[in-house]
């Protein structure tokens, strides 16, 4: 983030669409909307790379940063803009970027976009920007954070949002993103006829892939394994992801027979389209269903959800339904 007060930055409106540059003084001064870059770094424990910052930063002077990144300057890409934040700051370089997800931060006037990295190597912190680094697991920083100690806050909700990405709650439940020992018991549950009843069936080895391939999800979509928040018995899972190639964002969910009648369905996927309406700010959440499967339509429909046709998704002829956000 060092750079000069005459260095020029990238300036946008509420749409993220760039209308021009300005110094980064003018910028501050006028409350332009611009462009930032935000990388959650973690080493193989987890925990993040938390700078304290200086006490000669243009904002936030002494807080601490529970992210690495900066300002977009003029001409520069988000992706260019974060792997030199990344260097400057922390003297970290070659490091592979995983997108997140884009955001607006209303009290910075910032659109932002966030990136994560894993890091075990040493760390070159920029004496102009940094004060020293501590490290910290991401349920520390927010505990932290909560008893009263100064953090920025656009890094605050990097670290809620990317929180609330792996791990969710409900009153019974506790969801989670799919992982490796997953694999082998979600893969089992989908070769049960009656799971699969309204469902393509697929063979034993293409449906583990198809399972190891949902555990690679990274970014704001993906699988969540549904567990009992008192026994941590795995239920089944539930999804929030693209709708067959569309641009739509469907809500879906698959139990275990022995779970079913309990209302762990409707209970994981209200808390995914929350997530999706809250969080990720989306304007619409769709699901799909067979006609016939009645109990996937009754869940649907407790969801609040309104029928909108029909139509050919994953090779058949499927219901559909819709709700949109309380903001449209």
């Amino acid at each position: 983030m060092h750079a000069g007060r005459e260095e020029r930055v990238t300036i946008v409106d509420r749409d993220n669409r760039i209308v021009g540059e300005a110094t980064r003084s003018e910028m501050r001064r006028l409350g332009l909307p611009h462009r930032a870059a935000y990388i959650l770094v973690r080493d193989s424990a987890g925990s993040a790379y938390v700078q304290k910052r200086t006490l000669t930063k243009d904002v936030y002077q002494g807080y601490w940063d529970s992210v690495s990144g900066g300002v977009v300057t003029a001409g520069e890409s988000y992706e260019a803009s974060a792997e030199r934040e990344l260097a400057e700051e922390m003297g970290i370089r070659g490091v592979p970027l995983r997108p997140l997800f884009d955001f607006w931060f209303e009290d910075g006037r910032v659109w932002g976009r966030a990136f994560a990295c894993e890091y075990d190597g040493p760390l070159t912190p920029q004496a102009e920007e940094v004060e020293f680094v501590e490290r910290m697991q991401p349920s520390e920083i927010l505990r932290r954070a909560e008893g009263g100690e100064p953090f920025t806050p656009d890094s605050l909700l990097v670290v809620r949002r990317w929180l609330a990405m792996r791990e969710m709650f409900t009153a019974r439940l506790r969801l989670r993103r799919l992982e490796d020992g997953d694999v082998d018991w979600v893969a089992k549950m989908h070769q049960d006829p009656e799971v699969m009843r309204y469902i393509s069936f697929r063979p034993p080895a293409e449906a583990r892939l198809q399972v190891i391939e949902w555990t690679q999800h990274t970014g704001p979509f993906g699988f969540w394994a549904i567990e009992d928040r008192a026994t941590a018995e795995r239920h089944g899972w539930v999804c929030l992801k693209e709708l067959d190639h569309t641009q739509e964002i469907e809500v879906g969910y698959r139990l275990r027979r022995e779970s079913w009648g309990c209302g762990f369905a409707t209970e994981a996927a209200e808390r995914l389209v929350r997530y999706g309406f809250e969080e990720l700010g989306l304007s619409r959440i769709v699901a799909v269903a067979r006609e016939e499967n009645t109990a996937s339509r009754r869940v649907i429909e407790k969801l609040g959800m309104r029928e909108d046709g029909r139509g050919v998704y994953y090779g058949v002829e499927l219901l559909r339904w819709r709700k949109d956000s309380a903001c449209e």
